[in-house]
């Protein structure tokens, strides 16, 4: 039995420890030390990204300001549908009912628009999170896995071959 401990305990120890000098070798190797010409690359992509987010975020302004502009004269002309004067025209009603409904689509466009502009920033803004995630504890805890289900593999395994040789031995000896 406690044959079985000590060696389920020492292939545990052995697997999370080659599991932590990748994780470090991975975070060593895979982040060299970073050029003048990295830098300025680096430097000019995160110039690019501000500038796209600042973008981005003036067009949904902008998009904004207009749908806002277009409900209002949406609201002042259904009010003006509403009540139509005594002598308003066949022409009159139908140029109203056909600005209604470019008005109505003009902000159906616009909906569109503004969300995907807001979808734009929002991808923008979790490609900066995704880039900052580290993987180290990731690798850690898989190993911290692996080497318990290697160590309860190694502990049954070796009970197998004792029990398997006493059996052997009693087998020899009865014969």
């Amino acid at each position: 039995m406690l044959r079985r401990w000590r060696i389920m305990a020492v292939v545990f120890l052995l697997v999370v420890v080659a599991t932590v000098v990748y994780a470090v070798y991975q975070q060593t190797a895979t982040q060299p030390e970073p050029t003048d010409t990295e830098e300025a690359v680096e430097e000019k992509i995160d110039t690019e990204k501000t500038t796209k987010k600042k973008e981005t975020e003036k067009r949904i302004t902008e998009i904004k300001s207009r749908l806002e502009h277009v409900d209002r004269a949406v609201h002042k002309l259904e009010a003006r549908l509403t009540e139509l004067p005594d002598d308003a025209g066949i022409a009159d009603v139908a140029g109203s009912v056909w600005l209604y409904e470019s008005l109505l689509d003009q902000r159906k466009e616009l909906k569109t628009a503004w969300e995907q502009a807001r979808q734009d920033l929002l991808d923008l803004t979790k490609e900066d999170l995704e880039e900052e995630e580290p993987r180290t504890g990731l690798i850690i805890m898989l190993g911290i896995v692996l080497g318990g289900m290697l160590a309860i593999f190694s502990a049954f395994i070796t009970e197998f071959m004792v029990t398997a040789h006493q059996e052997y031995r009693r087998r020899v000896t009865l014969e």
